[in-house]
């Protein structure tokens, strides 16, 4: 997965990235690495179906899964 493997690699680095996550193109399922510290990450938690709600403590926000596949065709096969 590129995801994971070079991109995760290059903004592992970035202080000012608080959580990572990896969307699945084509499927209702996110994975997210929150950072733990200046150089540790907690993680991967996976979240899944459409009836979901990511919790992003960093950023103080909740965003469900339903809003993040808007318009896709995985939200048309769920829905």
């Amino acid at each position: 997965n590129r995801d994971f493997g070079d991109k995760w690699d290059l903004y592992r680095r970035l202080p000012s990235l608080p959580p990572y996550l990896m969307i699945d193109r084509d499927r209702p399922i996110v994975d997210v690495l929150d950072r733990a510290d200046s150089s540790s990450w907690t993680g991967p938690r996976r979240v899944a179906g459409m009836d979901s709600t990511i919790s992003l403590p960093a950023l103080a926000i909740e965003i469900t899964m339903a809003a993040i596949y808007r318009r896709t065709a995985a939200a048309r096969r769920e829905g």
